[in-house]
């Protein structure tokens, strides 16, 4: 969980996004800030950035949670078996938010960024630092799925 944590709060504020070249993430928080830093396009498609970066944000804190839950179920002593049970729910949130922001990315910017002439043709470095991301909070969940049956049978 704390590579996918790392891989999705790269995509979402510190990854090239391969469109402009800049250091941007998914979405341009400086569009989202400051409705003035907007280009053209980025109006466009302001409600499906903002979508966006609100389903990333909250697969963060979904996957925060998750790792503050292992630690305190791997710090108890007695009773793991019966406090682990958030654990799926928890990384399935996060996994949940993450396709929700990466469908709405690539359904908004894959039909539409070939009819602007400055942008390319591709998704961006950001786009698949978070389908990794996604692949990862996948696994985390089968994880946690196992973690709690192992958890309830004292292994």
């Amino acid at each position: 969980m704390f590579l996918c944590l790392c891989l999705t709060s790269t995509a979402t504020f510190y990854a090239s996004d391969g469109i402009y070249k800049k250091i941007s993430g998914l979405v341009s928080w400086n569009c989202l800030t400051q409705d003035e830093q907007c280009d053209p396009w980025e109006r466009k498609y302001l409600e499906e950035m903002q979508t966006v970066a609100v389903f990333m944000s909250l697969a963060i804190i979904a996957e925060v949670a998750c790792l503050t839950w292992n630690f305190i179920t791997f710090c108890a002593c007695c009773w793991k078996g019966y406090i682990i049970h958030p654990l799926i729910a928890l990384s399935f949130l996060a996994a949940l938010f993450q396709i929700i922001a990466v469908i709405v990315y690539a359904l908004t910017y894959k039909g539409n960024i070939e009819y602007e002439p400055y942008h390319k043709y591709d998704y961006g470095f950001s786009f698949w630092l978070a389908v990794v991301a996604l692949q990862l909070a996948g696994i985390d969940v089968i994880v946690a799925i196992l973690t709690v049956c192992l958890g309830e049978e004292g292994l």
